[in-house]
């Protein structure tokens, strides 16, 4: 009797698990034919036991497959979803992954070199990997360092190279709206990463303080396509990013609604932001058309007491500096020029956030053995294309404990601005 009851049990679980695994298949097959129908792909129906089941085809000169796949073995074996998509190669052989600690440890043990571009905020979160560095360098330009990080801040397992992108999402996509838009994201950053001259033009000018001229520029992309039935949703959403930068959030609203819910860029996120700031802030008071820079609060610079391990702070605040180099009308040349004349050389007091720290012997920014500290000082806004973060790339001493997360307050003398990247160089600085 014991017996018969132990093969009853098992013959129900055993059909539970079959009927999951079956109306599961026909659920998720039925959504990719849906998406393929309406995207003119081919589909492959497969069987539920098996991963067989595909789609395939060419968008806009983008070739794309997806299909399932699994990760891992035994119990610990998971199923996912594979996006494969290929463009003409352009550039130099590149590869770009997420960086991670695990990638770091196991950099130790490869003679494949992590490769560096000079940008704090891109080189600590994407594995660089390649041939010729320099031409990497010029390779990986405005737009596709937006297209990398939203891929990679995003996901989990992404490859992306000078001729292809893959990415593996963990679980099944039945909802054919979240995988329309998911193919129609990863189609046009694909496009992007193909040809993106004008972006890098209008990216350049957002980041020099040009707003107004890099919506322009932006807009007059999406304008072209303003017939079309699939506009570039990517530079949509860096269009919206740079309308909510400048604090019209109803403008900023309005874009955003036009972009395909849920897929990798997730719009209805920034929708919700704009909305919320629909009002654009009042100019402040100004000369010839340019915003004028308020003096430093007395209060902002008054020195500390006397320490005798540390500098007189006479610099300015990080918020003044901010408004001052960041946030005014200048261009590019006028902020590079006014940060040699008025903050080269000066010493400060900054408070912030470690986001990263690495001991170091060479350093191609700053001299002598130390330790790399990268601080988030502040932002321009919500973003999740560009980097709006402003962050201080601070030279510590070599044996500072520190950690990601961590709050501190440094003292060390401005030397640099990275305008694009929205970093401050710190020199000889020692946390307070």
């Amino acid at each position: 009797m014991g017996f018969l009851f132990f093969l009853v049990i098992v013959a129900v679980i055993g059909g539970a698990v079959y009927y999951s695994t079956v109306h599961g298949h026909k659920v998720e097959s039925t959504a990719w034919a849906s998406v393929a129908g309406h995207l003119g792909l081919g589909h492959r129906p497969g069987g539920p036991f098996n991963n067989d089941m595909a789609m395939w085809g060419e968008i806009r000169g983008v070739q794309l497959s997806v299909s399932p796949t699994s990760r891992g073995s035994g119990d610990s074996r998971e199923r996912y979803t594979k996006f494969s998509l290929s463009y003409p190669a352009v550039g130099p052989r590149v590869v770009l992954r997420k960086q991670s600690a695990m990638s770091r440890f196991t950099r130790i043990f490869s003679s494949q070199e992590d490769l560096v571009i000079g940008s704090p905020g891109f080189d600590d979160r994407v594995l660089i990997e390649g041939d010729d560095p320099v031409a990497i360098d010029r390779f990986l330009s405005p737009a596709r360092q937006s297209v990398a990080l939203a891929l990679l801040e995003r996901e989990q397992f992404v490859t992306i190279t000078n001729r292809s992108i893959e990415l593996e999402r963990r679980g099944r996509m039945s909802d054919p709206h979240e995988l329309t838009a998911t193919v129609r994201h990863l189609v046009d950053m694909a496009l992007v990463m193909s040809a993106p001259t004008e972006v890098d033009l209008a990216l350049e000018k957002q980041a020099a303080g040009d707003l107004d001229e890099a919506i322009g520029d932006l807009r007059a992309i999406n304008d072209r396509f303003a017939d079309a039935e699939t506009p570039n949703t990517f530079t949509q959403m860096l269009e919206g990013e740079a309308v909510l930068a400048t604090g019209d959030g109803a403008a900023a609203a309005e874009v955003f609604r036009s972009i395909p819910a849920g897929g990798e860029l997730q719009a209805e996120q920034w929708l919700d932001v704009a909305e919320a700031h629909p009002v654009p802030p009042m100019p402040p008071p100004s000369e010839a058309g340019v915003a004028s820079v308020p003096p430093v609060p007395a209060s902002s610079v008054a020195a500390e007491p006397e320490m005798p391990t540390q500098p007189t702070i006479v610099g300015p605040t990080v918020e003044a500096t901010i408004d001052d180099l960041l946030k005014s009308n200048r261009t590019g040349s006028e902020t590079e020029d006014r940060f040699l004349e008025r903050y080269a050389g000066a010493v400060v007091r900054w408070s912030g956030t470690v986001d990263g720290v690495r001991p170091y012997r060479y350093d191609s920014d700053f001299e002598g053995e130390g330790t790399r500290a990268v601080l988030t000082i502040g932002s321009l806004g919500d973003g999740v294309l560009i980097t709006n973060r402003v962050q201080a790339v601070v030279q510590l001493p070599p044996d500072v404990g520190l950690r990601r997360g961590d709050e501190l307050t440094v003292s060390g003398t401005l030397v640099r601005l990275d305008r694009y990247m929205r970093n401050f160089y710190l020199a000889d600085a020692a946390v307070i």
